[in-house]
C-alpha cells in the first residue's frame, strides 16, 4: 500500500509543480521547510479544536496524539514533499482502533505555509473499515513548531541511573495478566505544573512503543498499581516497557518479557463433584512462580465481592510439577469460580 501511495503523491506532486510556477512570485518568501523531521505539526478543525498533535522522525515514523486519548493509533507512516516555495504536500497513514472496531485512514493534504509557524491545510481522508470505503474532505489551519520532539523508536531510559518506574510481579492466566507497576519517585511528579501518567505498551516483538498495543494512562497517585493486559494468545511471548508521559513526551522504561500459559506454563483446574476440584501445573521455563488457588465470589455474574486464597503452593521453578485435589470447605455461590495462578517474582 505504501508503493502505490509514494507514486500517487509523486503524480500528483508533479501536477501542483507546473500550477505553482505561476505564483512562484507572490511564494518568494519561502516558508515551507525542506523536512518536517524534529518539528511537531498541529492539525485543527476550527479555531479551537486541535484534532491531532503530531511529531515527524525520520524514515517514516511519526507520533500521533489524537484529541481522543481513548483512541489506538497503530500502523503509523507519512511522506512529506516541499512543491513551492510556500507549499507543500503530507500523506499520512494510520489504522484506528477504538474499542473492537478497527479503521485505515490515509491522508492526502497540501499544506499552505502562510508564515515560518502556520499556515493552512486542505485535501481528503480515505478510510476502510469492515469492507467499505469512503473519503471526507479536510480543511483547517495548521501550526508548526520545533524542538522538544523525540522519536518514539529512539527514548530509551534502560541506561538511566534513575529507574522511575519499574514492574514487579506478573499474575499470569491463560489469555490475560494482572502486573504489578511501582515508581521509586512518585512525589517527582505531583507538583502544581508538572505530573506524570505512566501505562505499559506490549506486544509481540521486542522494543515495543506506543505505537503499539498499551494500556490506558494512569496518573501516579501511590507507589503500587495494578495494570491488566487483556486479549492474550494462551502461549504466547510479550514485550513489555513501562511508559511515561509528560507534556506529550515520551519516555520508555526497563523492558521485560512474559509468557502467558498454555506452552511452558500450563495450569489446569477440574470440578470432581460437590466442593471437590482437582488442579494440575506444570513449568517448564526457567523462572520463579508463586503457585496459589483462590476462589473467587461473585454477586453476579459481573460483580466480584471478594477473593481469597485457598493453598498456597509456593515458589515453583523450571521441572516442578504437581496434581492435587482440594476440597472446599466453604459455601459455594452461584456465581462463585475458583482460579490457579502462576505469579511471576522476577523484577520486570
Amino acid at each position: 500500500m505504501k508503493t502505490l501511495l509514494t507514486i500517487l503523491v509523486i503524480s500528483f506532486s508533479l501536477i501542483l509543480n507546473s500550477c505553482s510556477n505561476k505564483d512562484d512570485s507572490s511564494e518568494s518568501l519561502g516558508y515551507a521547510p525542506e523536512t518536517l523531521i524534529g518539528k511537531s505539526l498541529n492539525l485543527s478543525l476550527g479555531p479551537n479544536s486541535i484534532a491531532w498533535a503530531l511529531s515527524f522522525f525520520s524514515n517514516g515514523v511519526i507520533s500521533m496524539i489524537p484529541s481522543d486519548t481513548s483512541w489506538k493509533i497503530e500502523d503509523t507512516y507519512y511522506i512529506y514533499r516541499k512543491t513551492s516555495e510556500n507549499r507543500a504536500e503530507l500523506t499520512i497513514e494510520y489504522t484506528i482502533r477504538i474499542i473492537d472496531k478497527m479503521v485505515a485512514h490515509c491522508y492526502e493534504v497540501e499544506l499552505l505555509f502562510t508564515s515560518e509557524s502556520e499556515g493552512t491545510y486542505k485535501g481528503y481522508d480515505e478510510w476502510e473499515s469492515d469492507g467499505k470505503e469512503d473519503s471526507n474532505s479536510l480543511n483547517g489551519n495548521f501550526v508548526v513548531g520545533t524542538g522538544g520532539t523525540q522519536n518514539p523508536e529512539d527514548i530509551m531510559s534502560d541506561e538511566s541511573e534513575e529507574l522511575y518506574v519499574y514492574l514487579g510481579s506478573a499474575n499470569i492466566f491463560p489469555n490475560r495478566a494482572s502486573l504489578s507497576i511501582s515508581y521509586t519517585n512518585p512525589d517527582k511528579y505531583q507538583t502544581a505544573d508538572s505530573y506524570l501518567t505512566a501505562g505499559i505498551c506490549y506486544g509481540k516483538s521486542p522494543h515495543p512503543t506506543i505505537s503499539d498495543k498499551t494500556t490506558s494512562q494512569k496518573m501516579i497517585d501511590t507507589y503500587y498499581r495494578t495494570v491488566n493486559l487483556s486479549e492474550l494468545e494462551p502461549g504466547t511471548v510479550y514485550y513489555l516497557r513501562p511508559y511515561t508521559m509528560n507534556n506529550n513526551k515520551v519516555t520508555y522504561y526497563k523492558e521485560t518479557s512474559i509468557e502467558t500459559v498454555g506452552k511452558n506454563i500450563k495450569l489446569n483446574l477440574e470440578r470432581l463433584n460437590g466442593n471437590t476440584i482437582r488442579l494440575s501445573y506444570s513449568i517448564n521455563k526457567s523462572s520463579t512462580y508463586n503457585v496459589t488457588l483462590n476462589v473467587v465470589k461473585m454477586v453476579t455474574p459481573d460483580a466480584i465481592e471478594a477473593a481469597y486464597q485457598l493453598k498456597d503452593f509456593g515458589y515453583k521453578t523450571k521441572g516442578d510439577f504437581e496434581t492435587a485435589t482440594y476440597t472446599y470447605s466453604g459455601s459455594w455461590g452461584q456465581y462463585d469460580y475458583f482460579s490457579l495462578h502462576a505469579i511471576e517474582k522476577k523484577r520486570i
